[in-house]
Parts: structure tokens; C-alpha cells; sequence
């Protein structure tokens, strides 16, 4: 039961039940336990994943390699980074598996170097790589724009290791490429591919496309991951965007029918821990006891954004901040709603944390830096994908997700 929360993204759920577990002093199992810290790695609950990494460590189960690689996996998901290494540097049986845990960890919060040097390690130690072993590598590349090294690394996975890549491999080079600005790089080695490019590939493949404002291989994208699996999201709103840059506004409205009748949006979740207790904001959330002074927030800041200046950057976020109501993106998205708690709560000077289990979107990726350089505030937002740090105005992933 514990799991099935986890798997889709009951989080506070999990937590609930595991408490009621507690009270009826029934013994965790490492299962338990596993699924226990997932909950934590998914709300980013660095408090909670404390107290079930201390109970790990009374009951002397750190020497469980299972349950070390996922109090590991909790504190790089939470950004933990020193916890996370303290607690790999004491594994004493270090297989790929493990390896892994902390690569990741890196890769994920954005420590390329680190990852880089790492795999190093691991390969001085004898460990054998996986195929999970080079994705957080070619992603570590791809992030710190390594063409050459990322290149080798993928030749030797099957040279070296007899290891055939899968089409995550692929998409990282490509995402590698695209990163680069090498946009038909990416399109030959997209061609050139011994396997079928499916919806992974075809994703970071249209990302670049977007990125770098290639619309006519941009629509080739999208088409082509319609045509693999019709309730995707992504390509619909790229062929929308597309169509409206050129004034095709017929073709918009007929791409969003289709998107109507075909997709089934999964529901944006975002957490912030405050007072060490979780708060969950749902997409269109009407059901937090604070909603309408989470609404005054984000109304002042969209006020502040636009008399900055900051409608005229951006064509989506800011454009009506003075007449912000519910259905507007600043008021709807999960994520949104949880900075606005984060204004409302977190104390100056302290960085505001938000954990999602979606991609961040465009338009509340460029709220996100607005807000940290007009009111000089530290907001950090966990997607799916990665950490996404935003100081002054910037991102951390170089306005490339």
C-alpha cells in the first residue's frame, strides 16, 4: 500500500499510514522502510527522511546495502548532497547499484564535475559500469556541455563494456547536442540511430527544436511523437506554439481539440516543507486553509513583476498580472501556488524550496527567476528531471529543460 501511494504521488498519504503503522507499534520491515524514504525523496521531507535514516542507523541496518543506497537516493533527492556522500562514504560492499545511487544523486543537483570524477572512482575500484551508471554520466556531459567526453564515454559502453545503449542513452546525446547549439548534429545522430526512435528520444529531440526556435524540425517532432503515442501532452502545445508564432490560429484551435479528446493530464503536485511539516498544493487547488492569502501573495508579486517590467519578457505569465484570478497560470500551477506559500512563510533571506512531480513549465520556470532577482530570493524547484536553482535571475540549467 505503501508503494502504490508513492507510485502515484500520495505522498502525505504514505506518511499517514506509515504513522498509522507507528501507533500500532508494528514493527518496519526494510521493504517498509524503502518505501517509506521513497515518500520522503518524493515530498523532499529532508526532517522526516532524518528520523527513518536515524531509525535505520539504531536498528544497524545501514550495513544493508539495499537500504543504504535508499537513504543515498532520499538525501540526493531532498538536495542533501553531504548527507548523501557521508552516508555512501561508509557503505562498505560498494556494487554498481550503489555507484549509482550517488551518481545520480550528483547528476541530479547539478554537480557535473563531481559525477565526472566519480565514475572515475568507480572505475579505479574495479566496479564494473552499468547502463544506469552512463545515463548519469552523458546527462552529467550533456549539463556541462562535454561534447567530446560524452562522445567517448558512449562509444565505450559497447567497446569497452559490451553494453548496447538504450534509447535513454540516445536521448542524451541528443539533449547533448541540442545543449551545444549543434541542432543538425542531434538530427543525423537522431537518423543514424540503429533502433526506433521512441517518445524519449523524440522528446529531447523536439526540446532542442524548441530551444533553439527550429520550427520546421520542431513540427517534425511533434508530428512523429503524436503519431507514437496520442496522449502525450508535450507535442500538442508544441505544434500550438508553433502554429500561433506564424498567425495559423485555425490550425491552434484544431490542435487543441485534438489535445481535449486525447489527453489525460496526470495532476500536478508541489510540496514545501515548512515548520518541518509538508504542504501539498494540487494544480487548481481551492482546498488549503490559506488559498486566499496565497492568492493576495501571488497577486502582489504578479503587480510588482508587471510594474518591473517583466510582461513585456514573457507572453504567458505576466501579461494580465493585474487582473490575476484563478484560471490564470500564476494562480493555477502547482508549483505557483507553493512559492506563494513560500513568500508567505519562509523567512527573509531563506531559500525557498519547492519539490514537484512534474516537469516544471516554461512560463513558472520564468516566473521562478523573475521572482528571485526582483525580490532577491533563493527558490529552488525539484522536477522530474532535475534541480532547478533560481539567484538573481538565473537558472541553474541555463534556461534549458
Amino acid at each position: 500500500m505503501l508503494g502504490a501511494f508513492v507510485q502515484h504521488d500520495h505522498g502525505n498519504d504514505a506518511i499517514n499510514l506509515y504513522g498509522h503503522m507507528w501507533k500500532m507499534e508494528i514493527e518496519p520491515s526494510p521493504a517498509t522502510l524503502v518505501s517509506i524514504l521513497s515518500t520522503c525523496s518524493l515530498l523532499g521531507s529532508t526532517t522526516r527522511g532524518k528520523k527513518i535514516h536515524m531509525l535505520v542507523v539504531e536498528n544497524r541496518s545501514e550495513a544493508d546495502s539495499i537500504l543504504a543506497t535508499a537513504v543515498v537516493h532520499m538525501y540526493g533527492k531532498c538536495g542533501q548532497l553531504s548527507d548523501a556522500w557521508a552516508v555512501f562514504n561508509r557503505t562498505k560492499v560498494r556494487d554498481p547499484i550503489s555507484w549509482n545511487a550517488i551518481l545520480n544523486a550528483y547528476a541530479q543537483n547539478g554537480d557535473d564535475e563531481m559525477v565526472l570524477e566519480l565514475f572515475k572512482e568507480m572505475l579505479r575500484d574495479g566496479v564494473k559500469p552499468d547502463k544506469v551508471t552512463y545515463i548519469s554520466v552523458l546527462y552529467a556531459c550533456s549539463h556541462s556541455g562535454s561534447v567530446g567526453n560524452a562522445q567517448e564515454y558512449f562509444d565505450s559502453m559497447q567497446k569497452i563494456y559490451g553494453l548496447e545503449p538504450n534509447t535513454k542513452h540516445y536521448a542524451c546525446m541528443i539533449d547533448l547536442f541540442g545543449r551545444a547549439g549543434l541542432i543538425e548534429e542531434a538530427e543525423n545522430f537522431l537518423r543514424k540511430m540503429p533502433i526506433e526512435p521512441d517518445t524519449i528520444v523524440l522528446t529531447a529531440y523536439s526540446g532542442a527544436c524548441r530551444v533553439h526556435n527550429d520550427s520546421i524540425r520542431g513540427k517534425w517532432a511533434a508530428e512523429r511523437l503524436m503519431d507514437l503515442d496520442p496522449h502525450l501532452e508535450s507535442p500538442y502545445i508544441t505544434l500550438s506554439n508553433i502554429y500561433a508564432a506564424e498567425g495559423r490560429w485555425e490550425n491552434v484551435e484544431g490542435i487543441r481539440r485534438k489535445m481535449e479528446e486525447n489527453v489525460q493530464n496526470r495532476t500536478g503536485r508541489s510540496w514545501i516543507e515548512v515548520d518541518n511539516f509538508v504542504h501539498e498544493f494540487v494544480s487548481a487547488d481551492c482546498s488549503h486553509p490559506q488559498l486566499k492569502d496565497i492568492h493576495g501573495v501571488l497577486h502582489h508579486l504578479g503587480n510588482q513583476l508587471k510594474k518591473a517590467g517583466y510582461a513585456k519578457m514573457e507572453k504567458n505569465v505576466f501579461i494580465d498580472a493585474d487582473t490575476l484570478s484563478n484560471n490564470d497560470v500564476f494562480c493555477r500551477h502547482s508549483e505557483m501556488l507553493a512559492i506563494g506559500f513560500g513568500f508567505l512563510k519562509v523567512p527573509s533571506g531563506k531559500s525557498i524550496r519547492i519539490f514537484k512531480n512534474l516537469p516544471i513549465c516554461p512560463d513558472c520556470h520564468a516566473a521562478s527567476g523573475a521572482l528571485s532577482k526582483l525580490f532577491d530570493r533563493n527558490i529552488v524547484v525539484r522536477d522530474t528531471y532535475r534541480f532547478h536553482h533560481f539567484v538573481d535571475g538565473s537558472c541553474s540549467c541555463g534556461d534549458y529543460f
